[in-house]
């Protein structure tokens, strides 16, 4: 089975990283070609991971899905009598995001469908915490050591206390600090939404890992949200 795994680097000056956030969210707003928005939007949204999933739009036209397992199959379609069918293809969620679709319907009189490939934006606009979201193809094709360790080795603002070349150093875990941080306890592992930190090492991991059975990896280095405990 796979697992997502989040690591989370907590600081003493500044937020922690997100402990126990395993999915994403898709949201949006339906407007008419005059950017008016459009109550009562049928908004359905499909995915190889989940059952289709169902909103309507609210007075402003917004609408959204929350918790979704990370994918990059989504498509949403939105329906409404009158209107031309549009529809939203491959959109991406990956894990702690938020995924903005904006869709604009047009007249129709005749029951027309309009498939876009959907992009998916760069900047989450929602996002508060700093970090880096790691894909299992990128895991696969880096041509380092197969731990979780050598992925916060390469991220943005982490320094680590060793460098692992070709495995060398995976018999032990690697001691890392980020933003000022002084004290590892503060770190916070968590494995499928699930805090996993060891309770007799506190801020360190509990276990060593298959690499291959894992999905997804996030980490984050400031601005988590309020699940979690830490400074």
């Amino acid at each position: 089975m796979r697992k997502y795994l989040t690591i989370l680097c907590v600081l003493l000056l500044a937020a922690s990283l997100t402990a126990q956030v395993r999915t994403g969210n898709v949201y949006g707003r339906v407007t008419d070609a005059d950017a008016n928005p459009l109550p009562g939007v049928t908004v359905t949204l499909m995915g190889s991971l989940t059952a289709p999933l169902t909103s309507i739009s609210s007075a402003e036209g917004r609408f959204r899905f929350l918790s979704l397992p990370p994918a990059s199959d989504y498509s949403v379609k939105a329906e409404l009598e009158g209107f031309k069918t549009e529809v939203r293809e491959n959109i991406i969620v990956v894990v702690n995001s938020n995924v903005e679709i904006n869709l604009t319907m047009e007249l129709s009189t005749l029951e027309e469908q309009i498939t876009v490939m959907a992009v998916t934006p760069v900047v989450d606009t929602k996002k508060t915490s700093v970090g880096a979201n790691v894909t299992q193809d990128i895991m696969q094709s880096l041509p380092t050591a197969r731990d979780p360790w050598v992925i916060l080795a390469m991220t943005p603002s982490i320094m680590v206390d060793r460098e692992n070349i070709g495995g060398s150093e995976s018999g032990q875990q690697t001691g890392y600090t980020a933003r000022g941080s002084t004290s590892g306890a503060q770190n916070v592992w968590a494995m499928d939404g699930m805090v996993i930190t060891d309770p007799s090492a506190i801020g360190a991991s509990p276990s060593y890992y298959d690499f291959d059975a894992f999905e997804e990896m996030n980490i984050q280095v400031c601005g988590a949200d309020v699940t979690v405990q830490t400074g």
